[in-house]
């Protein structure tokens, strides 16, 4: 079951409160926020561990999420509480902060308490989300047996109410459980992958994701291969679902050509991007976060390294130094 609650901190907690005297000492898993594929990486290995213990102890497990990023928590837990909004109410109110690459915050394990919806990939809040010390404190106060602190994930940071990369990641029966050498656990590396059809009814559909912002440019989609794969749809009545980024790109005014720039105060819609995604036949993406998230959905996936073209399915390395390649891939899946 889903339950919608505003983003008001106060609000937050009469839910919490109300789910206690329903599914009396439920455990919860509180938000994971900042980069994309590290957060379906913690997700679908150590939250999975989690909801399975708590399972095992016939112990309601809920999961926080806000709006846009409920997928998150998809087979993870037994009810899911989505916050009607991408930031909290004490963070909307609070003065903006220079969280750009090369402020202080960026070295000091810093997490910004404050909104941002501007075009700067390396903005703070883009990369390891918002923190509300009201809702933090909240948490506090109902005093969890089982919980799953609010993290905070970077790529290379592990941010919690205990820190910094310090492995404690939840508590269980009330004793807080370490992960040692959480940047390299092999728990976190052994993600859980969930059971993914096999047989793929082809829609003539192709999904893509135009990686394009400030943040390691190098690893943008290249212009060459979405105007590429436009043009082949044009001609090939295929539709073509295009993922926009923080960058916008131009793209052709087409029936065939279909714009989801379906973003909430410029964060990703992915509830909206996974159920689009679950009607098409192919996923074209950069070597990034949207990625991960489709690894159990019945779709083949292309994904675009530098000038190397993994076919995911079967683990296929395919040189794409001309973007012909890529045509040659697609052409090959519909035969």
């Amino acid at each position: 079951m889903k339950y919608i609650v505003s983003n008001k901190e106060s609000d937050i907690k009469d839910i919490l409160i109300q789910l206690k005297n329903e599914y009396e000492e439920y455990a919860f898993i509180s938000y994971i926020d900042g980069e994309y594929g590290t957060r379906v990486w913690v997700y679908n290995s150590l939250v999975y561990n989690f909801y399975n213990s708590m399972k095992s102890q016939n112990i309601t497990c809920i999961g926080i999420s806000f709006k846009t990023a409920s997928c998150f928590l998809n087979n993870l837990c037994d009810h899911i509480i989505e916050i009607d909004d991408v930031e909290f109410h004490s963070t909307i109110l609070n003065d903006v902060e220079d969280n750009s690459q090369y402020s202080s915050n960026h070295s000091n394990n810093i997490v910004p308490n404050n909104s941002y919806t501007g075009n700067d990939g390396w903005d703070l809040v883009y990369t390891r989300g918002l923190h509300s010390d009201v809702y933090e404190n909240i948490l506090t106060e109902m005093n969890f047996a089982n919980i799953f602190y609010t993290l905070h994930v970077d790529g290379s940071r592990f941010i919690n109410i205990h820190g910094c990369n310090n492995g404690k990641m939840y508590k269980m029966n009330n004793n807080i459980i370490t992960i040692d050498n959480i940047q390299n656990s092999t728990c976190l590396n052994a993600i859980k992958c969930f059971n993914k059809p096999t047989t793929i009814n082809k829609t003539n559909t192709i999904a893509i994701w135009i990686r394009n912002t400030n943040k390691w440019e190098f690893k943008n989609t290249n212009k060459k291969y979405y105007e590429t794969l436009f043009d082949y749809c044009i001609v090939n009545n295929k539709k073509c679902y295009v993922f926009q980024d923080l960058i916008p790109v131009d793209i052709p005014k087409n029936d065939y050509i279909i714009e989801c720039n379906n973003r909430i105060k410029n964060r990703p819609d992915f509830d909206s991007f996974l159920n689009i995604c679950s009607e098409c036949d192919i996923f074209i993406g950069a070597d990034s976060g949207p990625i991960y998230l489709l690894l159990h959905q019945p779709i083949s996936i292309l994904k675009i390294c530098y000038n190397s073209l993994w076919y995911i399915d079967n683990n296929t390395k395919i040189n794409i130094n001309h973007e012909n390649a890529l045509l040659n891939t697609i052409n090959d899946f519909y035969r």
